[in-house]
């Protein structure tokens, strides 16, 4: 088995936007802080559709639909993110570059007329959502795409999910996480107590609002609010 170093695996965490439901990125934080310096990889993950099998991210048995009237089914699992890359060889999850893919490929198939989304997944990074989500309403012009809570859609799974004609769900689906948050830490009493007197050089207008040396603006925080509103 091959070795991946864990600070790695919380570069790629620290270092990306997550649409995610708290307790799942919370779980997998915890997990990697309670391992070692390393853990084990299958040798046999490495780029390409070969890997992401290997590691189950996409089900063998491509959708195929060969009788008229089709209904081809995309599992949708686990993390969700824009490529496959050394997170997802370890932990699993879904591709939007992947998924993309399959559902333009179906979407032009004339024998497919419906795409179903099986969906189990608490959601993931933010890059290659909105993609996604043009491909999926231009694939609504040809064929009719449903979302199946099986039985977790939480936040960017979620935000896929509602790109689709409808959404249907198991019994005991869980459907939901909406929205995000941030949180901003004001060092700047500390820096005050500690005789300490930061000062920012920079370019451009706007490069530095919230950071954690001075007070986050209200106006920042307003324009965040009206962004998010649009």
């Amino acid at each position: 088995m091959d070795k991946i170093q864990i600070n790695l695996l919380l570069s790629h965490l620290h270092n990306n936007t997550w649409a995610m439901r708290e307790t799942s990125l919370s779980a997998i934080h915890n997990f990697l802080l309670c391992n070692s310096t390393s853990i084990s990889l299958d040798p046999k993950a490495a780029h390409g559709d070969a890997a992401l099998e290997a590691n189950g991210i996409v089900a063998k048995d491509r959708p195929s639909a060969k009788a008229p009237g089709a209904i081809a089914v995309i599992p949708v699992n686990g993390a969700i993110q824009l490529k496959f890359d050394i997170f997802m060889a370890f932990f699993g999850g879904t591709s939007t570059e992947q998924l993309g893919s399959q559902i333009e490929s179906l979407a032009s198939n004339p024998d497919v007329k419906s795409i179903v989304l099986d969906i189990n997944s608490p959601g993931g990074t933010v890059s290659g959502l909105i993609e996604l989500a043009d491909i999926i309403t231009k694939a609504k012009e040809k064929v009719h795409v449903v979302a199946v809570c099986n039985t977790l859609c939480a936040s960017a799974a979620y935000w896929i999910a509602a790109q689709c004609d409808e959404i249907v769900s198991t019994p005991s689906g869980d459907i939901g996480s909406i929205g995000v948050y941030r949180v901003h830490e004001d060092w700047s009493a500390a820096f005050e107590a500690a005789g300490v007197k930061p000062t920012i050089i920079k370019y451009g207008a706007n490069k530095t609002e919230g950071n954690y040396m001075s007070l986050y603006p209200r106006k920042l925080w307003m324009r965040g609010k009206l962004k998010l509103i649009r």
